[in-house]
């Protein structure tokens, strides 16, 4: 009688990747925002279209003929994906007595899907440039963002280039100020992009928590009469948005996103694969290929070569 092995159910994958998805969404908060696609080839392209800018003279004599169009054509930008994998290997006898809550493998197993979960996170906030080849590498938002980022001290983005999107320059970091964040915002304006939200690591929302809270909201918890001087929204002349911390986004930069303009696009959903077995343990790799799919850096800022202190 043959033995039904999980390598050949057909449900498994499906399954597995939601699973995944659903573990620690506050940990990986840009991950579950954004959208989620399908990628087809290792590497992933989107079209970006663009529209001409405003013409105040756009007026035609009557009876005018019709003009020759010299309207923009769309571009093509694309990322590579990058292989996440994860190894668990335990000894046929530790899996065996350890008998307190469901076992040594499974605790490894669910621990391992929540590290690859926030390496991905990771990744997607990263200044991280594109690698093609075999051990390919897909950019991040730090590195995708390009036309409106306030750069200082030297610091520089090259964005994205024939197929490939380049590392950020860091420069010699200098102080975040408030005039910084005011440029971000209007700078966005003027490109036809609204911040809807700032990340900042822990020490970089803290500093602007201290710089903002002449211009933000106090609030009050009248329950347990506390009161906090942290900044969680700001108004600008540009339109107000929320402030949050990001444990994986770097000291040296803020990041302002639309999570509409950005996807997870998976070539290779989560799965789990039992590797061969060479003596007495259980070997299983966990593995999922993904890109990190741009549609439109324009609609996205940042700040850049700064620093906290």
């Amino acid at each position: 009688m043959a033995i039904t092995l999980t390598t050949a159910l057909k449900n498994i994958n499906e399954d597995l990747a939601n699973t995944i998805s659903n573990i620690a969404p506050s940990a990986t908060p840009v991950y579950t925002k954004i959208g989620k696609t399908k990628a087809s080839h290792t590497y992933h392209e989107v079209l970006v279209d663009t529209l001409a800018a405003p013409n105040k003279d756009n007026a035609r004599a009557e009876a005018a003929d019709a003009l020759v169009p010299s309207n923009a054509v769309v571009s093509r930008v694309g990322n590579f994906t990058q292989i996440v994998a994860k190894e668990v290997s335990v000894a046929g006898t530790v899996d065996a007595v350890s008998t307190a809550g469901k076992g040594e493998f499974a605790r490894q197993l669910a621990n391992v899907m929540k590290e690859a979960k926030t390496d991905i996170e990771a990744s997607i906030v990263s200044g991280n440039a594109s690698v093609a080849g075999a051990t390919r590498k897909s950019a991040g938002m730090e590195a995708w963002i390009k036309t409106n980022a306030v750069e200082n001290g030297g610091s520089s983005t090259p964005g994205f280039s024939s197929t490939l999107v380049g590392a950020p320059v860091a420069g010699t970091p200098v102080v975040v100020t408030e005039a910084m964040v005011q440029t971000l915002a209007q700078n966005m304006y003027n490109n036809g992009a609204e911040i809807k939200e700032l990340i900042a690591s822990p020490l970089m929302k803290t500093k602007l928590s201290a710089l903002l809270s002449g211009n933000a909201s106090r609030w009050n918890n009248a329950k347990d009469k506390s009161a906090t001087s942290a900044v969680d929204y700001y108004a600008t002349d540009f339109g107000e948005f929320a402030i949050k911390p990001h444990r994986m986004v770097s000291n040296n930069t803020v990041i302002a996103y639309d999570p509409e303009l950005w996807a997870v696009a998976t070539l290779r959903p989560f799965k789990t694969e039992e590797l061969a077995k060479t003596g007495d343990a259980r070997k299983v790799q966990l593995l999922t290929e993904f890109t990190l799919e741009c549609r439109n850096e324009v609609g996205n800022g940042k700040i850049a070569g700064i620093k906290t202190a």
